[in-house]
């Protein structure tokens, strides 16, 4: 029986004023590029990655097992059952196979859909869930106390009864009550229709779609597969890809749905938008017939990829100087509590004057104790010196940026600095961050102490 609450249901919010700052421009700019292959190019590619969309979204739902070699002879031959074993899976191979076929068969339809121009609104969402759970006929599902209860597949009827689940550490998940759901997905189709006229990018609307529609959950199974259907609807009326979720991503995957529940909602944005680069990097390098390639298509082919790399590189060293900034901003106030404690220390014993004059906390005078002095420059790196504490300089090759604190050519024996990457997520990076700072500054007097 589960009487803890790790998330509790409100109704569904609205994006914040300020989306504009989660556009991720660059993913518009490879997009552009694969834009300009030529259709047949595109096409072959298309059909191979709508394979394993269809493969990977079961998957991340428990639906069905696959074991790689399977998986991968369904994405790159098609969907068949004599390409599963029966060690292969944890269901009979037929069952399997008509499972993915239902899932291909939806993203067949969200691409007619979006050729077609429609408004998408809650009835073809219905139909979307109807298509996905054809081949379903239980559902196993968890009651508001915790019980497990087997009950029928509603295809394409919003839920009859509670479908919140227990999560690993026994807390349940509270989504939209019954009684909510036709309510609150008609206030979610609204808000999606603003948006459109207001020109929310693909990747925001996207994010917002699939993470508002889960928090509802309305439908009694089937709802992360019909989420990412959105999700995968917004990006390709926009002439993207469509993101595919690998199930080697779950956690990472789930970790941005809950950081999204607690307003956290870029990281969501960033997840998404980082599986439809992946594919669209993958379609940029894909390669059919290549003996018959004439060697113009190859040039234009390498340009392409040169003009990729160059959109990639500047991203990433854009996500870099920002995770340096704001972890050089975050330990600011921690170098001048130091700085005034050590000064306030050296006062009590004769140093600056006497001890009762020490000056008020944060001003200037507080602080005469500065830990730096000079510019230290580093073997075979150019060093940038940052609000006279840090050095920060580049590996360009392995790219990510290094983080040193220094008093003089004492941080050549202090720890070793701090390396952030451009793929860090910047909350996970703030604690670790302080922890090496503290660390640092006591090898720092450490080493001070042994040079007096």
């Amino acid at each position: 029986m589960c009487s803890a609450v790790s998330y509790e249901w409100r109704p569904i919010e609205n994006l914040s004023e300020d989306w504009e700052a989660l556009e991720l421009p660059h993913l518009h700019s490879i997009a552009q590029l694969w834009r300009k292959r030529r259709e047949e190019e595109r096409q072959a590619f298309e059909e191979r990655l709508k394979r394993e969309w269809a493969v990977e979204t079961g998957i991340l739902e428990h639906l069905y097992t696959l074991d790689e070699a399977a998986a991968r002879l369904l994405i790159e031959r098609g969907i068949h059952a004599d390409y599963i074993g029966s060690a292969s899976t944890d269901k009979a191979p037929e069952a399997v196979a008509l499972l993915i076929g239902a899932q291909q068969e939806a993203l067949e339809n969200i691409c007619a859909f979006v050729k077609d121009d429609r408004e998408l609104d809650t009835a073809y969402i219905k139909e979307l869930h109807t298509l996905l759970t054809r081949h379903q006929e239980e559902v196993t599902t968890v009651d508001a106390q915790g019980n497990i209860v087997r009950t029928s597949m509603l295809r394409g009827e919003w839920k009859e009864r509670p479908n919140s689940p227990a999560r690993p550490d026994g807390k349940l998940y509270l989504y939209c009550p019954p009684a909510h759901t036709a309510e609150e997905m008609d206030r979610l189709m609204e808000m999606h229709r603003k948006h459109r006229a207001e020109g929310v990018p693909p990747e925001v609307e996207a994010a917002f779609l699939h993470h508002r529609f889960t928090q509802i959950h309305p439908f009694q199974d089937g709802n992360g597969r019909v989420a990412r259907c959105l999700a995968s609807l917004e990006y390709l009326r926009a002439g993207f890809l469509p993101p595919v979720v690998p199930s080697a991503r779950r956690k990472e995957y789930v970790q941005a749905l809950g950081k999204a529940d607690q307003g956290e909602f870029a990281l969501l944005v960033v997840f998404l938008g980082g599986c439809v680069e992946n594919a669209l990097t993958a379609a940029m390098g894909h390669r059919e017939h290549a003996a018959e390639t004439p060697p113009e298509e190859a040039a234009r082919r390498f340009a392409e990829m040169l003009a990729l790399k160059k959109l990639q590189d500047s991203d990433a060293e854009k996500r870099l100087a920002a995770h340096s900034e704001a972890l050089l901003t975050a330990a600011r106030k921690r170098l001048r509590d130091v700085e005034y404690e050590l000064t306030n220390a050296l006062r009590e014993r004769g140093f600056f004057g006497a001890a009762d004059n020490a000056a008020p906390r944060g001003t200037d005078s507080a602080r005469p104790v500065k830990l730096t002095s000079g510019v230290v420059m580093l073997q075979d790196a150019s060093a940038w010196l940052y609000n006279d504490h840090f050095l920060v300089w580049p590996d360009r090759e392995a790219g990510r940026l290094a983080v040193c604190l220094h008093a003089g050519h004492a941080a050549l024996a202090a720890p070793e600095p701090f390396v952030i990457t451009s793929g860090d997520a910047l909350e996970d990076l703030i604690p670790l961050f302080h922890t090496w700072l503290d660390k640092t500054l006591v090898r720092l007097f450490e080493i001070l102490q042994e040079r007096i």
